[in-house]
């Protein structure tokens, strides 16, 4: 697995994969300060080389996770997804550990981007990294 935190004062974001045979665990650790509470927040996210966002598996995480996820869009085959966080949760620290499905071997895959941005302001953005083994 492979860790990157970046620190900042917009979201604090935290991405973090595990991998286990042909499927992988993304967690995002973020914080969503008083300033971006009741604002639609945004998490962008690439999946890696080799990786698929499949929406059987995301929807059924997503619902066990209760509401703090509004909407979710799989783009470009599967290679995107993008997360609307619901505007009327509070101010905190929240994680969502999303799955994605190794589709085909990569050797030497380079990392994929997480974002996380305020949906009307998308300057107030945090960029994060992740990679598998």
């Amino acid at each position: 697995w492979y860790q990157r935190r970046v620190r900042g004062n917009i979201f604090d974001l935290n991405v973090n994969m595990v991998d286990e045979e042909d499927i992988g665990i993304v967690t995002l650790d973020f914080t969503i300060d008083k300033e971006r509470a009741n604002s639609m927040v945004l998490i962008e996210m690439t999946a890696l080389t080799g990786y698929k966002f499949k929406k059987a598996r995301v929807h059924d995480y997503l619902m066990q996770v209760g509401q703090i996820v509004s909407r979710y869009d799989i783009k470009e085959g599967g290679q995107r997804l993008q997360l609307y966080i619901d505007p009327s949760i509070n101010a905190g620290r929240y994680e969502l550990m999303i799955p994605v499905i190794e589709d085909f071997t990569v050797m030497n895959r380079v990392s994929a981007q997480v974002s996380i941005l305020d949906y009307y302001n998308p300057s107030a953005r945090q960029v994060g990294f992740y990679s598998s083994k």
